[in-house]
């Protein structure tokens, strides 16, 4: 649904000139979480970080769960800054996370499209890029594809 809900942001975007962005959040080390406390102790967490994640979006931003611990932030009329700026208020908010007493920590890749530039697709790719960067610079931050 969320993807679907994307995709039409960003054909808005497109007609409109306006640039569009995804914010890639993934929770790191998340299968550890799931073999120490249990599945259900990871789907809570889950579904708090979800959560506290729509807590940072402004009304027009999509969230969407693509996959186990991944989710797909989809940012339309915002450039690479603003982007930022809310990858960095998602960051933060996943401070408030944690299960028995221990912290959970996120790896962020950030993309975004100029007006004139037409692939959803690479747009994607960009920021799945800039997440797995994050992750191999040792996790728990953000890193901006550019």
């Amino acid at each position: 649904h969320a993807l679907m809900l994307a995709e039409q942001l960003y054909a808005s975007c497109l007609r409109r000139q306006s640039p569009v962005a995804v914010v890639m959040v993934d929770l790191d080390l998340f299968k550890e979480i799931n073999d120490r406390f249990g599945h259900a102790a990871g789907d809570e967490v889950l579904r708090n970080a979800a959560r506290h994640f729509a807590s940072c979006l402004r009304k027009q931003d999509v969230i969407g769960r693509t996959g186990g611990e991944e989710f797909a932030i989809w940012l339309p009329h915002a450039d690479h800054a603003e982007a930022s700026d809310i990858a960095e208020r998602v960051h933060d908010q996943v401070k408030a996370l944690g299960i028995a007493n221990e912290s959970v920590t996120v790896s962020i890749g950030i993309a975004s499209l100029k007006p004139c530039e037409r692939y959803l697709e690479r747009l994607l790719a960009a920021a799945d890029k800039a997440l797995y960067i994050a992750k191999a610079q040792g996790r728990n931050r953000s890193i901006r594809h550019e």
